[in-house]
């Protein structure tokens, strides 16, 4: 009953909250583009629909100034130009992609990768991109979204509906690669939406 109560909750605290302007952050999806000017032109695109502030840390992600524009942002742009993301989910794989631009192409590993967003931060800049996701149901959102957002670039994204931790790291292809990502699952525990409904589950642990 208490779960059923706390499940009620958080659906009203969802309806209450959809239309309050929150912050919303939406990132260009180069897997999508193929020159430095199509990127331009979807950033100018992005500012004609709401105005966007750049993020000074992560390129290409951008904070939306109201985002109750969200379904105006989604409706008015390419199926595959934009993808919205939080900012602290960007942070691990811009952080490794770093690596890739010092040392070159490399191959990189992204062990917990459902739903996708980290991967296919990934294969915007490393040669190629092993992803990681044991749970069946969550590995075939994984495949979607990677062939629907990376439709050009699949070829370079190996797909693998298998235990991270069951991999042996000394066999090939694994043996020679040199980065992974290691960033399990998010739970959402700090997102607005979440937080009552994170606060009710407090309850019954207690």
């Amino acid at each position: 009953k208490k779960i059923n109560k706390i499940l009620e909750e958080q659906k009203d605290f969802r309806k209450t909250n959809d239309n309050k302007n929150t912050k919303e952050w939406v990132r260009i999806n180069l897997n999508a583009m193929k020159t430095e000017e199509e990127v331009q032109k979807t950033k100018e695109k992005l500012n004609s629909i709401v105005a966007m502030e750049e993020d000074l840390e992560i390129p290409g992600l951008f904070l939306m100034s109201d985002s109750t524009k969200k379904n105006s942002v989604r409706e008015q742009m390419g199926e595959k130009e934009a993808i919205f993301q939080s900012k602290s989910s960007c942070i691990p794989a811009c952080l490794l992609s770093q690596h890739a631009e010092k040392k070159g192409k490399e191959t990189v590993i992204d062990s917990c990768a459902a739903p996708g967003n980290k991967t296919l931060q990934l294969l915007e800049k490393f040669k190629k991109v092993v992803a990681c996701e044991k749970d069946p149901k969550r590995f075939e959102i994984l495949k979607e979204r990677c062939n629907f957002y990376a439709e050009n670039r699949i070829k370079r994204c190996e797909l693998l509906n298998k235990d991270f931790l069951q991999i042996n790291p000394h066999k090939k292809p694994f043996s020679k690669i040199k980065f992974a990502l290691l960033d399990p699952s998010c739970s959402g525990t700090g997102m607005n939406q979440n937080r009552k409904f994170n606060e009710g589950l407090s309850i019954i642990d207690s």
